[in-house]
């Protein structure tokens, strides 16, 4: 297969039909621009019907200028209109050509196994990244639970917790007036300045500092899992207040333990979709025990006849029950047997370089998202009209 004649055939294609696209939308607003002329003349000859001045020669004339320049309009935008309408009509057999372009990819075996496995190493990348994501969050609500339980053994050290956020929002309050001014370049506010430099933010760095060391004392007879730095993140935060101004704490942290939540479920529901589309894509490489590659001979009929539709919704249900289950932070993902489309050694290595093999894998990635996105939507209706039955 050539890969370059087919790439430029695709290029010049995909170019006509991209001038077209051009040419149509001018055309649709030259029909727009005659639209407006006409109800100009509209207005004028309305106008002019009603100034009771008909039987004036000038008067006459200006009506006539007017209802033949309308007449003018409206037989160039018939001839527009029928020129958009061819326009829109020629797009269609270079779409064609277009797609007789891919299909020479899709329709070489060892090409479509290549490019299929170019889309497999970015889901499987993805999916890295987003597990990779999701383990630091639930890190970081674990956390936040464990100081939590903590402070309900030791209420003491809410007063230590809420004087280091309590401090470290002075600290950052301080430090933004005074860039403000800093940059105003004004003498008048030299005396704030010196305040806030020399008093204020070491006063309520040393507040922070004696509250951190009262806690670390603590921490360090109580034998927990829970460390300074996992506090001192954790103060780093937005606080919630109550009405007289002082920080609740209980509503702070459990603020914080529903914005992980909320930010693991939508990881999760990332992870499945993406999960599904790598199943979709692998599906016509596997065996019937769907743990080994199959052969290479571009056979794959008996590798799709055996993954059906339900098997995908039964995995998203089976993902749904699992992200109601507790999680520990240092959980792995479960792994369901790799499927090796293409060896490393692959003899396709360039093909990326040419558009048409890039605008393949994009819009693989793009039809198994749409695909993975109908599949959850389903099994999320079977589940709610299961459920209300």
């Amino acid at each position: 297969m050539n890969y370059q004649d087919i790439n430029d055939e695709y290029k010049n294609l995909n170019k006509r039909i991209e001038d077209k696209r051009v040419y149509i939308t001018r055309l649709a607003d030259s029909i727009e621009y005659y639209k407006n002329q006409i109800i100009v003349r509209n207005g004028n000859i309305a106008s002019i019907k009603l100034s009771g001045m008909l039987n004036d020669p000038t008067t006459q004339a200006k009506l006539k200028i007017n209802e033949d320049e309308k007449k003018k309009f409206e037989e160039q935008i018939k001839k527009l209109k029928s020129d958009l309408e061819k326009a829109k009509a020629s797009i269609a057999p270079l779409q064609e050509r277009v797609n007789a372009e891919v299909d020479k990819l899709r329709n070489d075996p060892d090409t479509k196994r290549h490019l299929d496995a170019v889309v497999q190493k970015r889901l499987k990348r993805r999916l890295n990244k987003a597990e990779k994501d999701k383990k630091e969050l639930t890190n970081s609500k674990f956390k936040v639970e464990s100081l939590q339980q903590l402070i309900k053994d030791h209420p003491s050290i809410a007063n230590n917790i809420k004087g280091m956020m309590s401090a470290n929002e002075q600290v950052n309050k301080l430090e933004q007036e005074l860039a403000q001014i800093n940059a105003g370049g004004s003498t008048n506010n030299l005396a704030r300045k010196v305040e806030i430099e020399n008093t204020l933010i070491p006063t309520a760095r040393a507040k922070y500092e004696k509250n951190k060391a009262i806690l670390q004392g603590v921490l360090s007879k109580v034998g927990t899992i829970v460390t300074v730095k996992d506090v001192e993140d954790i103060a780093k935060g937005p606080t919630k207040t109550n009405k007289d101004g002082s920080i609740n704490l209980d509503a702070t942290l459990n603020a914080r333990v529903n914005k992980y939540r909320k930010e693991i479920e939508k990881i999760d529901k990332k992870i499945a979709k993406d999960q599904i589309s790598l199943d979709l894509l692998e599906a016509p490489y596997r065996t019937e025990n769907v743990n080994e590659p199959v052969n290479n001979t571009g056979d794959n009929t008996q590798g799709q006849e055996n993954i059906h539709w339900w098997n995908f919704i039964k995995r998203f249900k089976a993902w749904r029950e699992r992200k109601n289950t507790p999680e520990l932070p240092d959980a792995k993902p479960v792994s369901r047997g790799e499927v090796i489309i293409e060896p490393e050694d692959s003899k396709f290595r360039d093909d990326l370089k040419y558009e048409i093999a890039q605008d393949y894998t994009r819009d693989t990635m793009r039809a198994l998202n749409k695909q993975s996105r109908k599949i959850m939507k389903d099994a999320e209706k079977e589940n709610k009209d299961n459920g209300a039955r």
